[in-house]
């Protein structure tokens, strides 16, 4: 358990944090740190939910925060796609993703349960393996190296999968069958999948 000594106070200012209900002597850190069962993205979508109700005069939420953190199981997953999508960053924010972009995007369908990415996506290159395979790049959390790392001197800004790809981390997308695959001749990796999306 943190300690309320954690939160730094002044003795002047007491009473009127309490009274004015702005930081409550770490009672949030307290609150936080005694859901250990909870996942970080159990806590961002139950407060968030606490937030996107709240008044847009609000500015003190921190008890708001500790109520609806008081169930002692997290509630279930919220099935919006943005909640699903973040869930999936801070589930795996320790792996690898892999990130593929679209070639060419007009193609990519976005429906529940197409496959992605998109046949015109895959390529059938002798000299890397024979069938249906696409190329992918590799990065983690934040994605700072292969979402960049294309874009030389404004040379390939023209090229379509720098504007639409899909990320999946690794340890999702060999769960779901994909497979990767990696030659001398080229730089990055290759992978074969047939995974369906999620609407």
């Amino acid at each position: 358990m943190v300690s309320h000594r954690w939160h730094p106070s002044h003795p002047d200012l007491s009473a009127q944090i309490d009274a004015n209900s702005f930081h409550h002597k770490g009672e949030l850190i307290d609150a936080l740190a005694a859901k250990r069962n909870w996942s970080p993205a159990d806590i961002i979508e139950i407060t968030y939910g606490v937030f996107a109700q709240a008044s847009n005069r609000r500015v003190a939420f921190e008890q708001d925060f500790i109520g609806c953190l008081e169930p002692d199981r997290p509630p279930p997953p919220l099935p919006d796609p943005f909640f699903r999508g973040l869930r999936l960053l801070v589930e795996h924010q320790a792996e690898i993703f892999l990130r593929h972009g679209a070639e060419p995007p007009r193609f990519a369908t976005y429906i529940d349960g197409a496959i992605f990415p998109p046949a015109e996506s895959r390529h059938e290159w002798d000299f890397v393996y024979d069938g249906d395979i696409f190329a992918v790049d590799t990065d983690k959390v934040p994605f700072t190296g292969c979402t960049h790392h294309h874009i030389r001197g404004c040379i390939d800004v023209i090229f379509p999968w720098i504007y639409l790809a899909g990320y999946i981390p690794l340890s999702v997308f060999q769960a779901q069958g994909g497979v990767l695959k990696k030659t001398a001749i080229r730089e990055y990796y290759y992978a074969q999948s047939e995974i369906q999306l999620e609407a």
